[in-house]
């Protein structure tokens, strides 16, 4: 697993990927109104999330055809493939395991039986066996 520092003390960085989870493409003016901060701190920032792959930088307006005079602002996405949520439910007959984009976009959904006569050993073994299955697909 890789481990990126953020430079934790820098607000701006969380206020910027709080407002990217849920704005599809955006410019750093977007970014700037929603976290209310200044342009070059909403800029650092962006830059700083693109260099960690957090944020992945679009074809500007012009290539996007929105483009209307002036020079094309920059524009901006959260990575959906940077990683998964995982979501489980062990019951005492069966467990389900979900597999979710950072998007929220459902890539595996599986629903196995347990058995309440089993071992603990084995309803682990189960639940285990559920949650690699599930990864499996999702990759």
């Amino acid at each position: 697993m890789t481990t990126v520092d953020l430079g934790t003390g820098r607000p701006s960085l969380g206020r910027v990927l709080d407002f990217a989870w849920s704005a599809g493409a955006f410019t750093a003016t977007d970014a700037m109104r929603s976290a209310a901060l200044t342009r070059s701190t909403t800029i650092e920032a962006i830059d700083t999330l693109v260099d960690v792959a957090v944020l992945r930088e679009l074809p500007n307006a012009r290539d996007a055809g929105e483009y209307r005079a002036g020079r094309p602002a920059r524009r901006f996405e959260l990575r959906r493939d940077l990683g998964v949520v995982i979501g489980m439910d062990a019951g005492d007959t069966h467990v389900t395991v979900e597999v979710a984009e950072l998007g929220g976009a459902v890539r595996v959904h599986e629903r196995s039986d347990l058995h309440p006569s089993q071992s603990v050993a084995e309803r682990q073994e189960a639940i285990l066996r559920s949650l690699a299955s599930a990864l499996d697909g999702a990759a």
